[in-house]
């Protein structure tokens, strides 16, 4: 059954969308501070309880990215919100291991990424807002480590929940399912590697952590690729999952009040330039297999 604007055009639909985005941002946005405020008490919401910041970064994830989704693909694509957003299927198990080893592979050269943006610097005149982003990405680093480090099993689990989870769904069903399926491959007509480039880049930005655009950009354009060729965004989900899970697991398992630092051998050339190769080459072995 045809949704009700499922024939309204790419900018009333793209206009749409933020609007949603924006409503679903504030409702949830409030009835987050409040719900916890009331559950875990003023005082541990402010000084941003292990507890309370599990609670809020989860029921954000489910307001800000899910809900719109679901809600734009009921309206403007189709009232069977599974086929909307390529959830109406099992993923073929082939595609799905080559998809993983695709992030395993992948890791040397997105640690080599990380680094290159980290060393970035902007030109004087734009010192401002280079402090403005250090801040945010200090702020991102620092909620993370309060929610990684010192983890009990019960808390670890939680992480998986609160960290892998829910943003692996959120995010896919947001940036990949919504922006790059509905808005820009099947309302816009773009080519299939712009549209994965575009919601790359929207997705990197989106996290507000400018000094990690790069390694989550390509993490976002693999994920892409990922959808492009199997027409399935459980794929995307499961890795992006998978991904997230081995983050989690990795600081529980050797938490120890500091940040995980990346193995030695991220650093070789030759790891880096293997991971490249294999990066695209899985890519295109995911793409000869679908199109058969």
């Amino acid at each position: 059954m045809a949704s009700l604007f499922k024939n309204s055009g790419f900018w009333v639909k793209l206009m749409w969308f933020i609007v949603i985005t924006i409503v679903f941002t504030m409702i949830f946005s409030v009835l987050t501070t409040l719900s916890a405020s009331i559950i875990f008490g003023r005082e541990n919401v402010i000084s941003m309880s292990v507890e309370a910041l599990q609670y809020s970064q989860s029921l954000l994830s489910v307001g800000i990215f899910i809900m719109p989704a679901v809600f734009f693909a009921f309206f403007f694509q189709d009232k069977n919100v599974f086929n909307a957003l390529a959830l109406n299927k099992a993923p073929r198990l082939k595609s799905l291991l080559i998809s993983i080893a695709l992030m395993v592979v992948s890791m040397p050269m997105v640690s080599f990424l990380e680094e290159i943006n980290l060393a970035m610097k902007l030109p004087k005149f734009l010192s401002s807002l280079e402090d403005w982003m250090r801040s945010e990405e200090e702020t991102a680093k620092m909620l993370t480590e309060k929610l990684l480090v010192d983890q009990t099993l019960s808390r670890y689990l939680i992480n998986v929940l609160v960290i892998a989870l829910i943003p692996a769904i959120g995010e896919e069903l947001f940036f990949r399912a919504t922006i790059q399926k509905n808005l820009l491959s099947d309302s816009a007509n773009m080519r299939g590697w712009l549209c994965v480039v575009i919601s790359a880049a929207v997705f990197s930005s989106g996290h507000l952590q400018f000094f990690g655009f790069l390694p989550r950009f390509l993490l976002g354009a693999l994920l892409g690729f990922m959808l492009l060729y199997t027409k399935n965004l459980w794929v995307p989900v499961i890795c992006h999952f998978f991904n997230n899970f081995m983050a989690t697991t990795t600081y529980y398992i050797k938490s120890d009040d500091k940040v995980v630092e990346q193995s030695q051998f991220m650093e070789y050339n030759a790891v880096i330039i293997l991971s490249a190769l294999l990066t695209i080459f899985l890519v295109y072995l995911l793409a000869k297999i679908e199109k058969k």
